[in-house]
């Protein structure tokens, strides 16, 4: 398991040490405040998007994406929006919610 908390990617590209760290990992938890048309505006503030967690997944080949760190201002329907758009990404990514998590 790998969990990636206040991260951010170089303006091009996947962050090489983490591709590293999470490479084959079973579960990646990743921060994923913002969606990627809000990042612009946040660049710098040490958090990331859904897209890049997906990106990053596929790299490294990890099993499970677990998004979090969400933005405070993002409700119920905007992360179920974040969850659906980062599963056509990856088949396997999964938006932190309250409660028991549990995957095979």
């Amino acid at each position: 398991m790998v969990y990636a908390t206040d991260t951010e990617h170089p303006d091009k590209g996947i962050d090489h040490g983490l591709l590293t760290l999470a490479s084959g990992a079973d579960l990646l938890l990743y921060d994923s405040t913002f969606f990627p048309e809000e990042y612009p505006n946040h660049t710098g503030w040490g958090h990331s998007t859904w897209l890049h967690g997906c990106e990053l997944a596929k790299q490294a080949n990890v099993g499970k994406l677990i998004l979090y760190h969400h933005d405070p201002s993002h409700d119920d329907a905007a992360l179920q929006n974040m969850e659906a758009k980062a599963r056509k990404h990856f088949i396997h990514a999964t938006a932190a919610r309250e409660g028991v998590l549990t995957f095979d």
